[in-house]
């Protein structure tokens, strides 16, 4: 599930740079690494382990658009922030479901822990977690 995570991130931020045209800075970074509010752009999932939600794509386009001066593409075509836009919400949507699963699968172990520290029958977890047909 990672190596698909990391896989659709480095797929989309490469796009995206190839998009932007940036212009390297006089240090010699690329890409990227020369706009302002890299860490976001390269963090646009967020961080859930973290409470970092995904960044929404306005604010998104507002980090590109105060970075116009280091872009060579036409950030103000109406065709360009489509596409970018576009993009943007495809990788969104392939990357929240394998975060959703993360979740699920990581709140599923904890449950797990948590039954064998305290050490519940299967008939006391059922209770617990609801699947029971008896009242209690």
């Amino acid at each position: 599930m990672n190596k698909e995570k990391q896989k659709e991130i480095k797929g989309f931020l490469g796009w995206l740079e190839s998009q932007l045209k940036i212009i390297p800075d006089v240090k010699g970074d690329k890409g990227i690494e020369v706009l302002t509010g890299k860490s976001q752009i390269k963090n646009y999932l967020g961080d859930y382990q973290k409470g970092e939600e995904y960044i929404p794509f306005e604010d998104f386009w507002k980090i590109l658009e105060k970075n116009k001066t280091k872009i060579q593409a036409n950030i103000n075509s109406r065709e360009f922030y489509e596409n970018i836009k576009s993009e943007y919400e495809k990788s969104l949507s392939k990357l929240l479901p394998l975060m959703k699963e993360k979740l699920r699968k990581t709140d599923w172990l904890i449950d797990q822990i948590v039954y064998k520290l305290y050490g519940l029958t299967e008939e006391e977890i059922k209770i617990v977690e609801g699947k029971t047909d008896r009242c209690l």
